[in-house]
């Protein structure tokens, strides 16, 4: 999380888009050149972090450079069983899982790609597809579409 933009969204400011920022929507609109699809669920605290609020605020530019980002609650999380990990599936050949310590520090990205470990992660991801919300639709207010 970068401190300036959260004190900044605190304040009712925006900041100006970084280097880092342009890079980004320069690889998303690439990726959608090529019709390759950038996907992402996000799972939200009940009620939502202060984070989460922030970050769904920034999420309308991701959704306007071309990724498709859904919400799904903590509770439907857990009714579906899905991991407590993070994780990205990368081209749908490994998986990434992020590992973070108890104080919300990532410490370590474990990448797998045996077919095993493939399909037990992309049975969360098609589990979690199905019932997040777009963001188009989301309220985070009330946290539901």
């Amino acid at each position: 999380m970068d401190e300036s933009e959260l004190r900044a969204w605190r304040d009712g400011r925006t900041l100006p888009e970084s280097q880092a920022d342009q890079a980004w929507e320069a690889y998303i609109r690439g990726l959608r050149a090529a019709d390759i699809a950038f996907e992402r669920v996000r799972m939200v605290h009940e009620p939502p972090t202060e984070y989460q609020r922030w970050i769904y605020t920034t999420t309308a530019r991701n959704v306007r450079i071309g990724e498709d980002v859904r919400w799904l609650s903590e509770s439907d999380c857990r009714r579906l069983e899905m991991p407590a990990d993070d994780f990205y599936l990368i081209d749908d050949q490994r998986v990434a899982v992020l590992r973070f310590d108890r104080l919300g520090e990532m410490v370590a990205i474990d990448v797998a790609d045996d077919s095993d470990t493939l399909a037990l992660y992309r049975t969360y991801r098609d589990r979690a597809w199905a019932v997040a919300t777009s963001h188009h639709l989301y309220d985070p207010a009330h946290g539901e579409c």
